[in-house]
């Protein structure tokens, strides 16, 4: 596994998806957690902006190509997410909402 990352990667750590793979994969809502996850880890591993253990991967506004999802916007691209606690996702999601 190690020399397979190291050959895709040129790093035996690195974890998820090649830029060459996000840039060709066109990924739904619920698609893109699973690459998050599969990117990253679990948010749990991480710790949030404010200092508190992350609970969950939030999408950062900041993709110029945002989708929408049931009036949800998303991105399709595993840099515009972020490890948050609950508090600061859902403090985002309300400076976000319409």
């Amino acid at each position: 596994m190690h020399y397979q990352r190291w050959k895709k990667h040129g790093d035996p750590l690195k974890r998820g998806l090649s830029p060459r793979a996000i840039e060709r994969d066109v990924t739904g809502y619920w698609g893109i957690h699973k690459r998050v996850l599969r990117a990253f880890g679990p948010a749990s591993l991480q710790l949030c902006p404010c200092g508190k253990q992350a609970e969950h991967w939030a999408y950062d506004h900041l993709d110029p190509n945002e989708q929408q999802f049931n009036s949800h916007p998303y991105s399709q691209l595993v840099i515009h997410y972020e490890p948050l606690c609950s508090v600061c996702h859902k403090e985002m999601d309300m400076t976000f909402d319409n």
